[in-house]
């Protein structure tokens, strides 16, 4: 995977949880699509999974 597409799933994710932790949960999908460790690279799907399970 190219460092731009990388840099632009790090920023996607970034965003989300930014925002998630000011209490918009308008993108949480975001957080569980990228939990895809096949679609994803494994340290974007890691990190959303880990950050996803907060939301449960």
């Amino acid at each position: 995977m190219q460092d731009i597409q990388l840099n632009q799933l790090f920023d996607r994710l970034i965003t989300v949880a930014e925002d998630l932790s000011k209490g918009c949960y308008g993108q949480h999908n975001d957080i569980f699509e990228l939990t895809k460790s096949g679609t994803y690279p494994p340290l974007i799907a890691r990190f959303a999974e880990a950050f996803g399970t907060v939301l449960e």
